[in-house]
């Protein structure tokens, strides 16, 4: 794992196991995730609103996870050469401020603040957060986080199998 901080925090997300697996560290991640989210609130979650972890509170983390996760799969589904790549996704809502980005390829980072915070400062504070999470979460998804929490078998109902 990558040793680091940003504060206080340390961005050891990631612990070696003895068959060289690397196994995620909640408490780490929520912790990382704490810095970014004040004040509002920090989720991670995969692409199909499966909530990880998150920081802070907005009372309905499930909802946020599976909306933001909802908007941006669907935009992603209908990108076009003109379209191009969805880098990041901004909702307005009873909430506040979201602002969404990828973190690795099914894994999406949320961050969510009162509508008086300005939405470059959003997107200042989100982008900051993926750089300090991007490289551990690396460690423990090496592949991206596609098919994390997907029950067996899942693949073959998804393609008609």
């Amino acid at each position: 794992t990558r040793e680091g901080s940003w504060g206080s925090v340390s961005t050891n997300l990631g612990a070696h196991m003895a068959d060289s697996a690397v196994i995620l560290k909640p408490d780490a991640l929520a912790k990382a995730l704490a810095v970014g989210a004040a004040p509002g609130a920090a989720l991670l979650m995969t692409s199909n609103g499966s909530l990880i972890s998150c920081a802070g509170t907005t009372g309905s983390e499930d909802l946020t996870a599976s909306v933001v996760s909802n908007a941006w799969v669907t935009y992603e589904m209908g990108a076009t050469q003109q379209t191009g790549t969805l880098e990041t996704l901004f909702v307005q809502c009873q909430l506040g401020r979201i602002a969404v980005v990828q973190v690795l390829p099914g894994l999406l980072l949320c961050v969510q603040a009162d509508s008086s915070l300005q939405l470059r400062l959003l997107e200042a504070k989100l982008q900051a957060l993926k750089s300090h999470i991007q490289e551990p979460l690396l460690q423990v998804f090496p592949q991206g986080a596609h098919h994390v929490n997907r029950p067996e078998g899942f693949d073959d109902i998804e393609q008609g199998q």
